[in-house]
């Protein structure tokens, strides 16, 4: 086949091949499923507590609309909507983890966080229902986390999932940082835990977050 025409197939072929609903990370839960999370943030030695919400509030087709609300001593703040997609297969590329090689197709997601666009792109392997890499931008942050363990034991709550810890670094408006993620599908929203350590003027900044609580609207 000419080498043209080939290229032209392939991206053809992509642009009609869909990220499967059935193994994203919220549209696999029913609409109704949530996730509570403890959020900790250390800063100048100060320690501040709150709760962070997350909703799935409607869902059509591959697309659907995340709500979250922060819980602050006990009052709910106004919540932020995300407008996402199950994404477009675009790319293909093949990623070497712990010595590994890890075929991947590139999954690019286009939605809104309240009125400012968003991006992010998902490299996942055959056979996986979470991604080994991520690249995302938004409005105010941009960044990009790899995997640096596969089958990582995290607990959340009484019960252990096996994890991919993805690493990698961030930037919040001025501030950069690492950011390390542990992801896991049986979770709404697939994040068993997070931790963000920022760089400012005035001293390091940590946030924990981690879920106390979840219902998967099965």
């Amino acid at each position: 086949m000419n080498p043209f025409l080939a290229t032209l197939t392939l991206a053809l072929l992509f642009a009609q091949d869909r990220y499967p609903a059935e193994d994203h990370a919220w549209l696999r839960f029913k609409v109704g499923a949530t996730v509570t999370n403890k959020v900790v943030v250390e800063v100048g030695g100060n320690v501040i507590e709150s709760k962070q919400k997350l909703t799935l509030k409607e869902k059509t087709g591959l697309d659907y609309v995340v709500e979250e609300v922060t819980i602050q001593n006990g009052q709910e703040q106004p919540g932020s909507l995300t407008r996402s997609s199950t994404g477009t297969f675009t790319k293909e590329e093949t990623l070497k983890i712990a010595g590994k090689e890890y075929p991947c197709r590139i999954s690019t997601a286009k939605g809104k966080r309240d009125e400012s666009d968003t991006t992010t792109d998902y490299w996942m392997p055959k056979g996986n229902k979470y991604p080994l890499k991520v690249v995302y931008k938004q409005a105010d942050s941009e960044g990009e986390i790899v995997a640096v363990a596969l089958d990582e034991k995290m607990r959340v709550g009484t019960k252990d999932y096996s994890c991919a810890k993805l690493s990698g670094n961030v930037k919040f408006g001025p501030s950069e940082g690492v950011l390390t993620v542990w992801l896991t599908q049986e979770i709404p929203g697939a994040q068993a835990r997070m931790e963000l350590t920022l760089k400012n003027a005035s001293g390091d900044v940590k946030v924990t977050v981690t879920p106390i609580d979840f219902q998967d609207g099965k």
